[in-house]
């Protein structure tokens, strides 16, 4: 099981040094971003980022529909990713 804590408190420390931060943005701006990516990731049925992005993307949307986020999906897919293809890394079936 993905641990939350664990990876919030990972990327927390790790998204200023990703290739695609921008300063504008903080870790709270980042946060839904790595949350989807995470979130979209099922390790009973591993796949590849690109059969699962659409799930991310409904996941960030869900998430930031509500606010006035000041990423774009298309700023915010890289953290996603970045966050999905480390939970396949760790927590691999």
């Amino acid at each position: 099981n993905i641990d939350p804590t664990v990876e919030t408190e990972y990327w927390r420390g790790e998204y200023s040094q990703r290739p695609y931060y921008d300063e504008a943005y903080t870790y709270d701006d980042y946060e839904p971003a790595y949350r989807a990516g995470w979130s979209a990731y099922d390790p009973d049925a591993p796949a590849d980022w690109s059969e699962r992005e659409g799930l991310a993307r409904e996941h960030w949307e869900s998430e930031t529909a509500t606010a006035d986020h000041p990423l774009t999906w298309e700023e915010a897919r890289a953290a996603s990713r970045d966050a999905y293809t480390r939970v396949c890394k760790k927590y691999p079936k």
